[in-house]
């Protein structure tokens, strides 16, 4: 337009006559009058259309100065308003201030359009350049048409743009807007598949990176369910774990705020068990709605009572088993699940099944190493406590028995000190026992002592306590709680003082509890292994014989202070001889045992007293005693002249000289006659004791150890199978019947106890019956005689048949082999899970590895990682990063890897890199690995490779970038199009009315043929001023900005029945039922428009006749909001047109319009989140829906 030459034109052509002018009191019938008047005036002028505009306003002028301007446009709004025009004067209806064209400015038509169409005016003054603004005229867009094209073009302007230009804009138009539309719908599809591609993708990712950085089975259970409803958006999303009885358990779920929780709530339906196996084969469930899937009424009144309408079930595998269910569930409505949902919840419930697996073996791990700790600890503490005790024994040695009273406490110390009690402490028993007192006690810093207070305690104060002692048992009290009801005295003492732990170990000398030695806590529990025990067992058998020397040394000084005196009261016979056995000495007590005085038994008279059966033995003994240098010891007797005798034990050792030779000996003899006495009853009680194991079933065995031959009862030769009359026994019987295996044991272990290596003679064997079969045997026995050189002489022994348990031990040995068997099959599955593991860490499309903190060495790649940069896994682990990358991007991974080592937090984090290719984009996470106190040793890192993503989202970004724009210019195209049509609009709709009027005054107006035409002119060009307004509308909805507020649907629709009942050109009668309309939150004045066009709608298509139209609006219990008619309905076939812009179901002679409205109402409603669709039959009316996001 800027080439078109306008200079040749005379602009004031342009300028219509001047308006009739008024002063501001001129009331506004009187300026219709003039404005009437002025037409009628003009009218008969040349150019009386022309002249008309002048005639279309009046100007308030006051003090010759321009102030206002009233139109025709406000004569038509003050007639609607009903307002008393004969008392209203101009100056309060009329515009100002007004907008005016000085003539020096008016150089172009454009200058004068641009400030009509920029201030929206109609009419535009024109003044001069005098100060005093003399008004010249008016122009407005006629009078400037006017100038642009003459009358005599007029009217083929009006038969082209009806014939040619009108319909080639509405095609146009119509496939700008379909086009658009489609453009719009395709961006806004793809955008949206992409980001629920990449939401779902981080998803899966976040959830796997998770699983492998965190060890927290239910925080990873309790993150997921909660991400994945966030991303579905259904009313709820729950994992659910199986019983053995089938019934499952609610162990994690994330619902809306409207729903119960069956977080921790057992659920058992009985009435889906039967097609369990169907589930386990189908894997996955997905029912869109209960009521239109196939199941049985028992099931689907299960799934009403746990409020579910729709539901996914995908089931957790753990190895062949299935540990339970992931469920996305939505409890109001049906819900057509998408194959993507399905595949993200199957995804994820993988994923859960790796960390079901990987928090079993890391709870296993854990568990096996706080037992070797706890092991490791323990055998430290005892290590510590062996050595701490060994320390103390040997000071126990050297100490004397002054200091050892220091030593003792001392050690009582160190060993409370160490085992961490309050106190120790030791206790010695009375000589009648019936009392104890503290002998020796330590208490730690600030406690005080109880020694003062514990002397001479009855028994009966722990009589539960010094029970268990006197036994020889350990009494051990981990806490007062742990006391047995019948420690109830021993309970109320100890609280006496305060003691809430304790243990008592007995001080046992030769089946004597001589005392006891004890630990003690006041106010914590204390609980003692059994290892631990047993040390503080052996330190107080070294505590026992330290007192016991310590008092053994204390009685033999006291002894040695009254040995002369005990010389003689002794009862023992003392002699002296010298080196030939000649008698120097003997007290008064040999003398009364051997019957001679001390004179008969000097020289050799003392040999004359033994008995003659025994002279001659006992000469032999000494003389070989004192050949081999050695004690003297010899049982013989002494017979008096009454020829009674006595039993003597007689032993002597020799005295020697400074030169160590013999010069005499000293010697005792001890009247034993008591004793052979004994040893006789001793026989009889052996004999006794023979008939006990006969009652027993126990074989006695008497072996003469010199001959081999051996006395056995008739038990241990029925044990055997023999008769006993016929059964003789002998040392080489009884080996030809041993075993082959057992010889050598049996022989080594007989062998050892000869030898007195071992305390007992204690063998397991195997002998062979009279029948051929093998019989275990115990057998136990002592030497009971023993010749004067040592050498055993008679062995008395028992045979126990030990078959039984050795069958049970068989048995026992059997089930070890089994257990120990099945144990290198679990760790042979271990390894396999190890290996399966790693094959589907090698499988992952991410780039995994693990770098330690000490020296940035990569500890662990997958292949992915390791095939993209270099030859294989091995190559890579076990460098540093500066050995396996360039340095600028080693020098970038450790600035990262610092990051996580110095903070223990996961970095997640996008880096690019360049390469020959190209740039490459990674998604990176990387995980602080950390031990149990906290310390972070090492990272683990995951990067995925998201060029592919990060190219796609920019070539999005651009196409979305240039639809936007092209969409901007659509728009702008529609408005301006919409816009320059309205003006031939005007100017037709004007030449029609002139048309008219000259017709009218020539009477042409009779002829129907003309009126028809005109009315064909009229018709067509309101159609078309109605379609431009629609597509104005349809333009502005797209550029409007909304403004969001709550809306009361109510009051709006009863507003929009006013404003769309007057407009139906229908007399039917309408009934209108309106429902319960909920508040929502839109643009009230764009809803206002959508439901005056549904309503508008619904009134055109009602039925005719004379049947009432009737139209229900209300809202569905989901909040969906519908209008529903009886009118003529459509097919549903064709639904899918009834939004398009220009589309129509019916001709226009009948129902006639523009086709627009429905398409606002779509366009509308989609702005603003929601959805819009019908339903309808022919003749049985249609009903439109309307859902709004809540």
């Amino acid at each position: 337009m800027s080439s078109f030459s306008l200079t040749e034109i005379k602009l004031e052509a342009a300028i219509a006559p001047t308006p009739p002018i008024v002063t501001p009191e001129t009331t506004v019938t009187e300026a219709i009058a003039l404005m009437n008047a002025a037409r009628a005036t003009r009218s008969l002028s040349a150019d009386r259309y022309f002249a008309q505009i002048g005639a279309s306003c009046v100007l308030v002028v006051q003090e010759k100065h321009l102030v206002g301007i009233f139109t025709e446009r406000d004569v038509v709004r003050l007639s609607a308003q009903g307002l008393p025009l004969a008392e209203v004067a101009i100056a309060q209806v009329m515009t100002q201030p007004v907008m005016t064209l000085r003539r020096s400015e008016f150089t172009d038509v454009f200058s004068a359009l641009n400030l009509l169409q920029t201030h929206h005016l109609h009419h535009l003054p024109v003044v001069d350049d005098s100060k005093s603004d003399r008004i010249m005229g008016i122009v407005t867009y006629e009078s400037l048409w006017q100038l642009l094209r003459p009358l005599e073009e007029s009217y083929k302007l009006v038969e082209s743009l009806q014939e040619k230009e009108s319909r080639w804009e509405a095609e146009k138009l119509a496939w700008l807007e379909t086009r658009n539309a489609e453009l719009g719908q395709e961006i806004q599809a793809r955008t949206a598949e992409l980001e629920t591609q990449v939401t779902r993708e981080r998803l899966v990712a976040a959830i796997a990176n998770r699983i492998r950085s965190s060890l927290n089975w239910q925080e990873i259970l309790d993150t997921t369910v909660t991400e994945v409803r966030s991303l579905l958006g259904c009313d709820r999303v729950a994992i659910w774990q199986f019983q053995p009885d089938w019934s499952t358990i609610a162990v994690a779920e994330s619902a809306a705020s409207n729903q119960p929780s069956y977080l921790g709530r057992q659920v058992e339906d009985t009435c889906f068990t039967p097609n369990r196996l169907t589930y386990w084969n189908e894997r996955i469930l997905v029912v869109p709605d209960i009521y239109t899937t196939e199941m049985s009424d028992c099931h689907q009144e299960f799934l009403e009572q746990l409020q579910i309408r729709a539901k996914i079930l995908v089931p957790i595998v753990q190895g062949e088993t299935v540990w339970g269910m992931l469920s996305a569930i939505e409890s109001q409505a049906p819900r057509q699940w998408q194959t993507g949902e399905t595949a993200l919840l199957q995804q994820i419930a993988t994923q859960l099944a790796i960390a079901l697996q990987q928090a079993a073996a890391y709870q296993q791990a854990e568990i096996e190493l706080a037992e070797r700790q706890q092991v490791e600890a323990a055998l430290q503490f005892q290590i510590e406590l062996d050595r701490l005790i060994a320390s103390i024994s040997s000071r126990f040695l050297p100490c004397s028995s002054e200091n050892l009273t220091h030593s003792i406490n001392q050690a009582l110390q160190e060993i409370g000190e160490f085992t961490q009690v309050d106190t120790s402490y030791i206790f010695q028993y009375s000589d009648t026992e019936a009392t104890h007192s503290m002998t020796h006690e330590w208490v730690a810093d600030g406690l005080p002592p109880q020694r003062q207070n514990t002397q001479n305690l009855p028994n009966q104060v722990f009589p539960w306590a010094t029970a268990i002692l006197h036994r020889g048992e350990i009494v051990h009290i981990p806490s007062l709680a742990n006391l047995p009801v019948e420690a109830a005295i021993d309970r109320q003492s100890l609280q006496q003082f305060q003691i809430e732990s304790s243990l008592i170990i007995p001080l046992v000398n030769q089946e004597k509890v001589f005392g006891f030695l004890g630990f003690a806590s006041f106010h914590q529990e204390h609980n003692w292994t059994d290892d631990n025990i047993r040390l503080l067992q052996i330190f107080a058998e070294i505590l026992l014989n330290t007192l016991q020397r310590q008092q053994a040394e204390t009685e033999l000084q006291s002894s040695e202070r009254r040995y002369a005196s005990l010389a003689e009261a002794v009862p023992v016979g003392i002699f002296r001889t010298d080196a030939v056995g000649n008698c120097l000495y003997v007290n008064d007590r040999w003398s009364q045992i051997a019957g001679l005085s001390p004179e008969e038994a000097a020289g050799m008279g003392w040999t004359k007293g033994l008995h003659p059966e025994d002279r001659d033995r006992v000469a032999a003994e000494w003389d070989r005693a004192a050949i081999e240098n050695r004690p003297f010891q010899q049982e013989y007797r002494f017979q008096r002249s009454d020829k009674t005798f006595s039993w003597f034990f007689g032993q002597a050792i020799a005295e020697y000289d400074v030169n160590k030779q013999i010069i005499g000996y000293v010697g005792t003899i001890t009247d034993i006659s008591d004793r052979k006495v004994a040893e006789a009853a001793l026989r009889d009680n052996e004999e006794r004791l023979r008939l006990a194991l006969s009652a027993a079933n126990q074989g006695l065995y008497d072996l003469n150890i010199q001959t081999g031959e051996a006395i056995v009862n008739d038990e241990y030769a029925l044990m055997l199978g023999y008769n006993p009359a016929e059964f003789q026994e002998t040392n080489g019987r009884w080996i030809e019947r041993l075993h082959p295996d057992d010889r050598k044991p049996v022989a080594a272990i007989y062998q050892a106890y000869i030898n007195q290596e071992i305390p007992e003679y204690r063998v397991e064997f195997r002998q062979e019956t009279k029948t051929g079969d093998w019989k275990w045997i115990l057998s136990l026995g002592k030497i009971i005689a023993w010749d004067e050189e040592g050498n055993p002489l008679r062995m008395l022994g028992t045979h126990t048949d030990i078959s039984d348990r050795k069958e049970a031990e068989l048995e026992i040995q059997q089930l070890n082999q089994a257990l120990e068997k099945q144990n290198q099959n679990l760790e042979a599955l271990v390894d396999q899970r190890t290996s399966e593991l790693l094959t589907f860490i090698n499988a992952l499309p991410d780039y995994i590895f693990v770098v330690n903190r000490e020296e940035m060495k990569i500890v662990f790649c997958n292949e992915r990682l390791a095939t993209a940069n270099f030859s294989d896994r091995q190559y890579v682990q076990g460098k540093t990063i500066f050995e396996c990358f360039p340095p600028e991007n080693a020098a970038h991974f450790t600035e990262k890897n610092l990051q996580v080592f110095e903070s223990g937090e996961t970095l997640h984090l996008q880096e690019s890199f360049a390469l020959p290719t190209g740039t490459m984009y990674l998604d990176t996470y990387k995980i602080p690995l950390k031990r149990p106190n906290g310390e972070v040793y090492a990272l683990i890192g995951t990067s995925r490779n998201i060029t592919e993503l990060i190219e796609a989202r920019q070539n999005l970004m651009a196409r979305t970038a240039q639809l936007e724009a092209t969409n901007q210019e659509l728009n702008s195209f529609s408005y301006s199009v919409s816009h320059d049509l309205r003006a031939p609009l005007r100017h037709m709709h004007g030449f029609v009315n002139a048309l008219r009027q000259r017709l009218d005054a020539n009477q042409v107006l009779n002829d129907q043929k003309v009126a028809h035409y005109l009315e064909v002119i009229e018709g067509s060009s309101q159609k078309m001023g109605e379609l431009i307004d629609g597509l104005l509308t349809l333009s502005r909805i797209g550029r409007r900005e909304l403004v969001l507020q709550p809306v009361d649907l109510r009051q709006l629709v009863a507003t929009a029945i006013n404003l769309a009942a007057p407009n139906t050109g229908t007399d039917n009668p309408v009934e209108f039922e309106i429902g319960n309309l909920p508040t929502a939150i839109g643009d009230p004045t764009l809803l206002q428009q959508v439901f005056v066009n549904l309503i508008s709608n619904a009134i055109k298509f009602s039925r005719n006749g004379s049947e009432t139209a009737r139209i229900e609006i209300k809202s569905t219990p989901e909040g969906i909001i519908l209008v529903k008619d009886n009118g003529v309905g459509f097919q549903m076939e064709y639904a899918d047109q009834l939004f398009g812009a220009f589309q129509r179901l019916h001709s226009k002679q009948q129902f006639p319009g523009t086709g627009i409205g429905l398409s606002i109402v779509q366009r509308i409603i989609h702005r603003h989140g929601g959805k819009v669709w019908a339903e309808s039959k022919p003749g049985a009316g249609a009903t439109f829906y309307v859902q709004l996001p809540s």
